[in-house]
């Protein structure tokens, strides 16, 4: 049989997938799926039937999604012209076919009536012409996903092995250096920790683990430690056909760790076929302390700072920080673990503190803390483009944006795919003001490295102010398949969706949200962002008044729910007391929300004239409840 859609063809006889004249290779089981969505085109497919007709046993939801979401990625099916999703029931495949012999009413007793199966080709052709006239082909290359890097990798968190089971600091805080190790090689796009450890414990295979990180290889590993001895075992695997490149087994004392964890990151790089020369990337994959000592306090620092942004236990922050600072009390050179001592310090003066512990220092205290910690990573930076990083963050704490926005444009041109630099452009061009660029970055980010929690959440909130509808819609559409992978998202999908005005399908999220582990402030800019933008007045007043007074102590909170009602005079006054000096810094963060307007604070202003930059128009919040007279 042969089938035709879209731009592809289809010859079951040779179970072969062209795409023009190209072939798309498809796993068997994306070919599977393709089929019988091909073969029951008439009709929405439940879940339960795809799970009978293409798995034959029990599956997870999340299986399932990843598997259509592999297809998808193969056909360069990112907006759902081809396969649409039917929420709460399961996928229907939308896309006109055609074949030599369209089945008969007797051969297919679920196919649509003739009249109405007639009728899709002229809509179809009338959709496609509104989609040009609107669009035009300057949007071309956003509507079709680009194929997988081959030079892409996810590393997956190691498994414990060690008879005790109380090593998984240590596997962790190890898959987490070789991946920040990998990160520093330009040529190599690596998925963020926050992506590739969400599969931690995942019993998927790697070929769908790969599809839905969106790489073409898998690192995954072992670690074994008893008493003074470790085995590390790691293995490379090239995911559209589960080749091991790389594999070996490391038996040292553990005074030999450092040695491991550069090797493993060396042996990944050469086995990837870097650009990079093997000198130079020694040199980058280095971990910047030649301790074992102080590397094992920076590998439990991290596994503490890892706890906290997952289970959100601050106490495991105030831990990780005695980590580090034991790090850099055993190797005052260690420049990386000065930059996680900066990182904590820096967030006790931002506008919503992830750590609320301030150890008894005051706003002064702290800042000179902050400062004396990245100085010395700066100093102490094993590389120009390391010493990049700590300068963009310290230009940052000065309220020095433009400076900082050249900074870490340079480094992401040394980097091109590190998620945290990601992440801090679209902060920095938020902040300045430069929201027509976001949408070309963020599509840029996304397209090229694919999902990433951090960066795709920050792409959705800065991309909101820029009022590009269009563009928001369209991204919206492309990271819909993976909310159930990341509350950040969701939670700024949610947003999203309520600024162009689809509170329906906001409904659903918020509802997911709820019933989700958010904290309670969280919750209740959820619960009132949705209450206003369903016109429930008087709900989300008496909301506003009891969650203004039970999270008065969150810095953000008091603007934001003001804000989200529409009593502008209200959140002004809850910021005019950052108006200083020392807490400029907390005020100018509030710049990420292209609502705020810094003209009623003349400290801040003074100091944005200073640097060159611009303030321009404010936007309002669409769904606030009420608008520009509030009673």
């Amino acid at each position: 049989m042969i089938y035709k859609f879209s731009e592809f063809r289809i010859d079951t006889a040779k179970r072969e997938v062209l795409r023009g004249t190209h072939i798309v290779e498809l796993e068997p089981r994306s070919y599977k799926l393709l089929i019988f969505f091909i073969e029951h085109r008439d009709r929405a497919i439940s879940k339960d039937e795809l799970q009978d007709g293409v798995w034959g046993t029990v599956v997870t939801d999340s299986a399932m999604t990843r598997s259509v979401m592999k297809l998808r990625q193969s056909l360069g099916d990112s907006d759902g012209s081809i396969i649409k999703t039917v929420r709460g029931f399961g996928y229907r495949f939308v896309a006109e076919v055609e074949s030599p012999a369209e089945p008969s009413l007797e051969a297919a007793p679920h196919a649509s009536p003739p009249e109405t199966r007639s009728l899709k080709p002229g809509l179809l052709v009338l959709a496609a012409v509104i989609v040009a006239i609107l669009f035009g082909t300057v949007f071309r290359d956003l509507w079709i996903k680009p194929p997988i890097d081959p030079k892409s990798i996810a590393v997956l968190p190691f498994d414990d092995l060690s008879e005790s089971q109380d090593q998984q600091w240590f596997a962790d805080g190890l898959a987490e250096e070789i991946l920040n190790s990998l990160a520093r090689t330009p040529d190599l796009s690596v998925t963020g920790r926050t992506s590739s450890f969400s599969f931690r414990g995942s019993n998927e295979d790697i070929p769908t683990i790969a599809g839905a990180l969106g790489v073409a290889h898998i690192l995954e590993g072992s670690v074994r430690r008893e008493g003074d001895q470790i085995r590390v075992t790691a293995q490379l695997v090239r995911a559209r056909d589960g080749m091991h490149l790389w594999s070996e087994n490391f038996d040292h004392p553990a005074a030999n760790l450092i040695q491991v964890q550069e090797a493993i990151a060396v042996n990944i790089a050469v086995a990837m076929r870097t650009a990079t020369d093997p000198g130079a990337l020694a040199a980058l994959v280095s971990s910047g302390t030649r301790s074992v000592p102080a590397f094992e306090a920076y590998l439990r620092g991290l596994a503490g700072y890892t706890m906290m942004l997952e289970t959100g236990d601050v106490g495991a922050y105030t831990k990780a920080i005695d980590e580090f600072e034991q790090a850099v009390e055993i190797d005052p050179e260690f420049a990386v673990a000065y930059g996680e001592i900066a990182n904590y310090w820096i967030t006790q003066l931002s506008q919503v503190a992830i750590a609320s512990d301030r150890r008894d220092k005051t706003v002064a205290e702290i800042r000179a803390a902050s400062e004396e910690a990245l100085d010395n990573a700066i100093r102490y930076s094993r590389n120009p483009t390391e010493a990049l990083r700590f300068r963009t963050i310290k230009a940052v704490t000065e309220i020095k944006l433009s400076q900082a926005l050249q900074l870490n444009s340079e480094f992401l041109e040394a980097r091109p795919h590190d998620r945290q630099a990601q992440g801090q452009q679209l902060n920095l061009l938020a902040q300045l003001n430069m929201f027509d660029e976001i949408s070309q970055v963020a599509f840029e980010f996304f397209e090229r490295d694919g999902f990433d929690p951090v960066v795709t959440g920050r792409s959705i909130h800065t991309m909101l102010y820029s009022n590009n509808e269009q563009a928001i819609r369209k991204f919206l559409g492309q990271v819909d398949e993976h909310l159930d992978r990341s509350r950040v998202v969701t939670y700024q999908a949610h947003r999203g969706l309520l600024w162009i005005g689809e509170v329906d399908r906001a409904r659903e999220l918020h509802d997911q949200l709820i019933g989700s582990d958010l904290t309670g402030s969280q919750r209740a800019h959820v619960r009132l962002r949705q209450l206003c933008a369903e016109e429930r007045v008087d709900e989300a007043q008496r909301l506003y008044e009891q969650a203004r007074d039970e999270f008065s102590d969150r810095r953000s909170f008091p603007w934001l729910s003001a804000n989200t009602m529409g009593y502008p005079d209200q959140g002004l006054e809850s910021l005019h007391q950052f108006d200083a000096d020392r807490n400029l810094y907390a005020l100018a963060g509030f710049l990420l929300y292209g609502t705020f307007d810094p003209r009623p604070f003349p400290n801040l202003m003074a100091h944005l004239e200073i640097y060159g930059n611009e303030t321009g128009d404010v936007p309002v919040t669409p769904y606030r409840c009420f608008g520009d007279k509030a009673p």
